[in-house]
């Protein structure tokens, strides 16, 4: 009963309004970078093999530690949303995410750089759960999918931005990533939370 209550709510009175579609221009924004981070372990693989002499096991680490980052994410999101609120989580890791891109640029190591994808794994596994569920919160029940298809879309362009990048910046390629993480980071921004 007080489902149906909160959906006629949601629906006749909020609707669209200059709240919503500020959340849904944030969490789209955040969604876009973390489908642009998706890619960009495949346009970076080459050029850490080649600038620092890797061989195939560090390869593998290096690209584990970020899946595996992504396990941890997942797992201890819904614990931390629960304590702290999806919200708070969301910012946290919003920090956090521009944060581990902006000291990727400065790393000189594979060790560093397994570090830094395995938080920065944690932060995207924490951050795609919660931006959806945050945006199916407000959403009238009838627009529901037509928003997650639009979060899911938006992932699929950030991986486009970020192939972009990769075919404009690729020609040095020892100095490749380090410009491709800072034209991320110049691109994303930080976000103010009041936004929110």
């Amino acid at each position: 009963m007080s489902e149906q209550i909160l959906e006629q709510v949601l629906e006749q009175r909020l609707g669209f309004g200059k709240h919503y579609w500020r959340q849904f221009f944030i969490i789209s924004f955040i969604d876009f970078l973390d489908g642009a981070e998706f890619l960009y372990l495949a346009l970076l693989i080459p050029a850490i093999k080649q600038e620092w002499n890797l061989s195939i096991i560090e390869l593998s680490i290096f690209g584990s530690s970020f899946t595996l980052g992504l396990t941890i994410g997942s797992i201890i999101c819904g614990f931390l949303a629960d304590r702290m609120g999806r919200k708070t989580i969301l910012i946290i890791g919003t920090v956090f995410q521009t944060a581990v891109v902006f000291l990727t640029v400065f790393t000189n190591n594979i060790i560093e750089m397994i570090l830094l994808r395995l938080i920065y794994g944690t932060v995207i596994g924490m951050n795609l759960p919660i931006s959806s569920i945050l945006m199916i919160e407000v959403t009238p029940k009838l627009h529901r999918g037509k928003i997650i298809v639009a979060l899911q879309v938006l992932i699929l362009l950030g991986r486009c931005w970020i192939m972009i990048l990769g075919y404009i910046f690729m020609e040095s390629i020892s100095k490749a990533f380090r410009v491709c993480f800072v034209q991320l980071e110049q691109f994303s921004g930080f976000k103010n939370p009041q936004d929110f």
